[in-house]
């Protein structure tokens, strides 16, 4: 390691530190996206801090928007080029 990455982590620590004891944060997590590293243990602490709370709605709800909608969706996907041509549809 340099100089100049010994100083970096050395500084990096300390934030770390100060931060910490300013928000009272129990643990960091270092991901990369770019990497794609990290990222199953930060999933795997916000999953286990989620209190377990009663569902929104009736489990008989498959959801709650309108038919209708997707059926508009289906219907724009299915065929763009006649919306396209009538944009009154």
């Amino acid at each position: 390691m340099t100089e100049a990455e010994e100083l970096m982590a050395a500084v990096r620590t300390e934030q770390e530190k100060r931060v910490r004891a300013d928000l009272k944060i129990e643990k960091v997590f270092r991901i990369s996206a770019a990497k794609g590293t990290g990222t199953a243990e930060l999933k795997q602490a916000v999953i286990d801090a989620m209190p377990v709370s009663p569902a929104y709605f009736p489990p008989s709800w498959r959801t709650n928007r309108w038919e209708r909608l997707y059926i508009q969706r289906i219907i724009l996907l299915a065929f763009p080029d006649i919306i396209n041509k009538n944009p009154r549809l």
